[in-house]
């Protein structure tokens, strides 16, 4: 399970700055070409996932508010912000496969919200990927 979430959140982390690693680092262009060719299936799948890590951060939300709040809040922002950033790169890998319909027109709308944050959310991925990294070596 870790390592799922470690992959996706540093592929959607990545996804997410390609733009601005682009300009600062002109040569990560071709490497980055590579896998901007898979981001809406990545983004499929982080949707996926991110619904998976909300939903289990949310059925022990109570015990980890008391144990652990500062654990719970690192792991809800991280798992939206891995849900929002999915939804805009599976936006147009939805809209090909599925065409133009209510869902993909209600998956437009969500990722239209996210997508001006989208280098911050690379960067809250990434972090929340390198968060729970720390987190498996400290055990």
């Amino acid at each position: 399970m870790f390592w799922i979430t470690f992959t996706l959140l540093v592929l959607i982390g990545l996804l997410g700055i390609a733009s601005w690693l682009k300009s600062r680092k002109p040569g990560s262009s071709d490497a980055l070409s590579s896998l901007e060719s898979v981001s809406g299936w990545v983004g499929i799948l982080g949707v996926v996932w991110a619904i998976y890590l909300i939903s289990q951060v949310g059925s022990v939300a109570l015990q980890m508010l008391k144990a652990a709040p500062f654990s719970f809040v690192v792991s809800l922002v991280g798992s939206i912000a891995m849900l929002g950033l999915s939804l805009v790169l599976a936006d147009p890998a939805l809209r090909k496969m599925a065409g133009a319909n209510k869902f993909t027109d209600t998956i437009k709308s969500m990722a239209v919200v996210f997508e001006p944050y989208r280098i911050i959310l690379g960067f809250i991925c990434l972090a929340f990927a390198a968060w729970n990294l720390i987190n498996l070596l400290r055990m």
